[in-house]
């Protein structure tokens, strides 16, 4: 990455509590990047989310990509469908039953655990529904 460069993490509550700060700090540590991320629902409006990256880590010049009228247009939310984890939160436990991984918005692409392939340890690819 360049020294100018920035991340913005639209997931939601990426930054959220002090987990979500350190874990901020430690990307903004290891890219050298600055970062900005959501601490909250990110999404329409309508859903009780919003399109501000609430948490800045550095000096943040990089253009949003998404406004607030882009998610309520779509009426959609980055939320994550519920899934469980080993015990310190850091894998997804995909044995444990759970048939969706990940939904986006309330009609929106899903990632479902039928649908994924081991392309190496620790690495899976996912088809996008």
């Amino acid at each position: 990455l360049s020294e100018n460069a920035d991340i913005l993490i639209y997931g939601c509550n990426f930054a959220q509590g002090e987990s979500g700060e350190r874990a901020a700090d430690t990307l903004a540590q290891l890219t050298g990047a600055d970062i900005a991320a959501s601490d909250d629902l990110t999404g329409a409006t309508d859903l009780g989310g919003d399109a501000e990256l609430e948490v800045h880590k550095g000096v943040v010049e990089a253009a949003t990509l998404f406004t607030q009228d882009d998610f309520n247009r779509f009426n959609t939310s980055l939320n994550l469908a519920p899934v469980a984890t080993d015990t310190d939160a850091t894998a997804v436990n995909l044995r444990s039953g759970n048939s969706q991984i990940a939904e986006v918005g309330p009609a929106g692409i899903s990632v479902k655990r039928d649908r994924l392939t081991q392309v190496g340890i620790g690495q899976v690819r996912s088809v996008i529904s």
